[in-house]
């Protein structure tokens, strides 16, 4: 144990915190602007610590202050995604009042880190903003503090997913904070991930495992061999989904292929006649040419690496070989949470579908907070860090880790299994 404190602020569903835990530090606040996942994180106490309590509002000079080592967080990265329009992104978008909030609140605390998430865009087209924040950090706080820019990749650093981040990194003056990084030597496919939970029946309950675990999850399986949430969406979007599967089968939705290209082969399999429930939307998707949008459903390919998980992820994904949409159980899988990770518990929870897609992947927050814990501890005896002003340092851990790259990687490492 390192027994170093943090505090999250804005960290939405206590996956980002969980990843810290795992690096050896202790968690004693949740706070900010959003409790946005907070029912979630608050049932897995037993796996988040017991000892934090959790004040959440609008107004950031409302929360209590804790004195913590490091104040952590992923408030929302809408305000530079490319997934947001034009309008609703870069420097200026009204999103970023809660990294504001953040920022703010870290000054109050004035930890010996400042750390938080957000898509790699915040530092490729927002770094003046970036650096603006650690001003503003400064100026509140009356400290000083040196900023790293860490980029990294999830499937990177033992993720299973491709999924580019971006960490903003304030440490105190004068404390050196690196993120070694070993190439890994294979990288996991999606079956790899939830293989052996694909042919058990939808539950929200305790049921046993369908299937042998591979490596990659085996530590992440219950000991008792059993395991809850495995449930789906079971609304419109879901079911038809379904009845395009009743139509064509299993195998004519290939991987890769999108929900408008299925349904046209169903309508064509039906004679010219839509599915049930798709007769009422018919005449427009004729009319748009079965093309469904850039963000409609589509199905992931059984030999790729987990993609990117948003927070429509478990309306939009469906199953490699199952003919179905994904579980809640699945996503959180392919975050890297433990599958002691509560789920039946919460199951009322309006926003649970969207929580997985939102939050920080275990994986990358682990590779985070382990480095901070080392660089706040002096234990480090490598730096690869690269300054680019003052006090201003670059971490570029996923340099050259591009999808080709990644790619043919993966393929060669697995085609030999």
């Amino acid at each position: 144990m390192s027994d170093l404190t943090f505090t999250d602020c804005n960290g939405l569903a206590g996956f980002m915190s969980l990843g810290f835990i795992q690096a050896g530090m202790e968690m004693n606040l949740r706070t900010g602007t959003l409790d946005f996942g907070n029912p979630v994180a608050e049932a897995n106490r037993h796996l988040l610590g017991k000892n934090w309590t959790s004040h959440f509002s609008d107004d950031s000079s409302e929360w209590p202050v804790v004195k913590s080592d490091v104040v952590i967080g992923c408030p929302p990265c809408s305000g530079w995604s490319v997934w947001s329009g034009e309008a609703n992104r870069g420097p200026d978008a009204k999103a970023h009042e809660h990294t504001r909030a953040f920022i703010r609140y870290a000054a109050r605390v004035a930890p010996k880190a400042v750390v938080y998430e957000s898509v790699q865009q915040a530092y490729t087209q927002g770094r003046e903003v970036m650096l603006k924040y650690r001003d503003m950090l400064e100026e509140l706080s009356g400290k000083k503090y040196d900023l790293y820019h860490l980029k990294e990749n999830n499937l990177h650093v033992g993720g299973f997913s491709y999924r580019p981040r971006y960490f903003w990194v304030a440490v105190r003056k004068g404390v050196k904070f690196s993120a070694p990084l070993k190439d890994p030597k294979e990288l996991p496919r999606i079956m790899d991930i939830i293989g052996d939970l694909a042919e058990m029946p939808f539950s929200w309950d305790d049921q046993p495992y369908s299937g042998e675990p591979t490596k990659w999850v085996k530590h992440l399986r219950n000991k008792n061999g059993l395991v809850n949430g495995h449930m789906g969406k079971t609304n419109i979007h879901a079911q038809r989904v379904g009845e395009i599967f009743d139509i064509i089968g299993n195998d004519a939705w290939e991987g890769n292929g999108d929900l408008g290209g299925a349904l046209k082969k169903a309508v064509t399999k039906n004679k010219g006649k839509f599915p049930q429930r798709w007769t009422d939307i018919s005449e427009r998707v004729v009319r748009k040419d079965y093309k469904l949008g850039f963000s409609q459903p589509y199905r992931w390919k059984v030999d790729h690496w987990c993609n990117v998980l948003t927070g429509s992820a478990l309306d939009h994904v469906v199953h490699p070989t199952q003919p179905r949409l994904i579980t809640h159980r699945e996503a959180a899988r392919m975050q890297g949470l433990p599958d002691s990770w509560e789920i039946s518990e919460v199951q009322d929870y309006g926003s649970l579908a969207a929580v997985w897609g939102k939050a920080v992947p275990v994986q990358a927050a682990y590779f985070v907070g382990n480095a901070l814990a080392k660089s706040l501890n002096n234990e480090h005896d490598e730096f690869n860090a690269v300054k680019i002003g003052d006090r201003e340092v670059l971490i570029d851990t996923d340099k050259n880790f591009s999808r080709h790259a990644a790619d043919r990687k993966s393929t060669r490492l697995n085609s030999s299994h």
